[in-house]
């Protein structure tokens, strides 16, 4: 399954929407998951052997870029929300 970029794109509009953040904050974000979407995409590749869909482990990869404190923690926080996604499938 190859990535959609555009579908990611709109998971991250409809995530920052839910949380209703000023426009500082939805920047800083967005440059945060956009220098790290390759992490996302590779952490969420290392998990498909357990069933999961990988637009879904790609999802939860970017759901720990966004939970992640600062970008030093994001490896973690990245590593940890795509392993309880795997663990839901």
């Amino acid at each position: 399954m190859a990535f959609d970029g555009a579908r990611s794109q709109g998971f991250l509009a409809r995530a920052m929407k839910a949380e209703m953040l000023d426009a500082e904050t939805e920047l800083a974000l967005k440059l945060l998951v956009s220098a790290y979407i390759k992490l996302a995409v590779s952490m969420a590749a290392r998990f498909r052997r357990y069933g999961a869909p990988m637009e879904e482990l790609v999802q939860e990869a970017t759901l720990g870029l966004l939970k992640a404190p600062c970008a030093a923690l994001a490896v973690g926080a990245t590593r940890a929300q795509v392993c309880r996604g795997a663990a839901h499938v």
